[in-house]
């Protein structure tokens, strides 16, 4: 196990294979949360004219649409990453990493993912 870790981070090696033969995990990163701030800042300016005229239950409902559409756009709006070197993955997603060289295992839900399934293999 030692000589694998030492093996992966020595840096005279290629670093497209240095995982190569371990497992490596990828991810889906979307921009959801940058497109629901700007939506809903978009929402709040343009609805004023709404809330002034003394309707807030409708300028309510307008800024929260804005919101959610915002949310599932951005959430079609990513793409794949190895959750090991961060290289983006174009589809569909190859069964090794172009950037380190690993195999992938499976789909985590984000980067930090990968060590509570790791350690939970040992």
């Amino acid at each position: 196990m030692l000589q694998e870790v030492a093996r992966a981070h020595d840096t005279s090696s290629d670093l497209r294979t240095r995982f190569a033969g371990q497992d490596v995990y990828f991810w889906y990163d979307h921009h959801g949360a940058g497109y629901t701030t700007g939506a809903g800042a978009i929402a709040l300016l343009a609805g004023m004219p709404i809330a002034i005229l003394g309707y807030p239950l409708a300028y309510g409902v307008v800024v929260a649409v804005a919101i959610l559409a915002g949310w599932r756009y951005g959430r079609s709006k990513g793409w794949y990453k190895c959750a090991t070197c961060g290289e983006i993955l174009h589809a569909p997603v190859p069964s090794a990493c172009p950037g380190c060289g690993g195999t992938f295992r499976a789909r985590i839900r984000s980067p930090m993912d990968r060590l509570a399934v790791e350690e939970g293999q040992e």
